[in-house]
């Protein structure tokens, strides 16, 4: 019967936390930023969405989006400022 050696061990122990590491940065990667208050979130938890410009924005609140609507240009330079 063979162990395996430390060298082996280690070797799949960092393979574990680099995988862990691209599936963190992928859920980060996946946030959407609210335009209003720049909350970031993941889109399935946004409260509300709208469709402007051919783009979808994503709200953490009715609020939020309510004051997007009044002003979209202003939130939309804000983005790209």
């Amino acid at each position: 019967m063979s162990y395996p050696t430390a060298y082996t061990v280690i070797g799949a122990h960092e393979a574990s936390l680099a995988y862990l590491g691209r599936v963190y940065n992928m859920e980060e990667a996946m946030k959407v930023t609210d335009p209003v208050c720049r909350m970031e979130f993941r889109p399935e938890k946004a409260v509300t969405t709208l469709d402007h410009g051919g783009r979808t924005f994503y709200f953490c609140t009715e609020a939020c989006r309510k004051q997007f609507e009044e002003e979209p240009e202003k939130y939309m330079r804000a983005k790209s400022d």
